[in-house]
């Protein structure tokens, strides 16, 4: 078995993806339930429904968490023994790349309705319009990395295309 620890901005979510297929959950269904946006009767942790009771949005974080996390009734000495018999594994980026990709996904390309994004852009709008002189120093270290290089280099075909 697999112990993951998921950090936002790190792949959790291509990782909660993997976890639902080898469920053998196929994405496709939960996205054409989504779509129906017909109510269900059975209550499910899982899915955020509007006041209509209609559902709106599947979470599918919250189905892997429902399928792979113990039962409350093992105890400690269970849950150690369990642990000792499984492989832990984490994602981690390098920071700047990190941050890069933060910006990226919630400054430049919000989803629609974040309202916390829009203020947060508005406040870094708000603070760049004064007639300040901004100036950013990286680490040249941090400049001369292949990892930085790599990114530069993906970022610049992008944006050609």
């Amino acid at each position: 078995g697999l112990v993951y620890c998921p950090i936002a901005k790190v792949a959790s979510t291509t990782w909660f993806l993997n976890f639902l297929k080898f469920a053998n959950i196929k994405l496709q269904d939960l996205q054409s339930l989504q779509k129906s946006g017909n109510p269900t009767s059975a209550e499910m942790s899982f899915v955020k429904r509007n006041k209509e009771g209609k559902m709106t949005k599947i979470g599918i974080r919250n189905i892997v968490r429902n399928i792979t996390t113990p039962s409350q009734s093992f105890t400690l000495k269970e849950l150690k023994k369990m642990l000792g018999v499984m492989t832990p594994f984490m994602l981690v980026r390098h920071p700047f790349i990190r941050l890069v990709s933060a910006y990226e996904d919630k400054i430049l390309n919000p989803r629609p309705g974040l309202e916390y994004h829009k203020k947060v852009q508005a406040e870094i709008k708000r603070k760049r319009q004064k007639e300040e002189d901004h100036v950013i120093v990286f680490p040249k270290h941090l400049l001369m990395s292949k990892m930085y290089q790599m990114m530069l280099r993906k970022k610049v075909t992008t944006m050609k295309d």
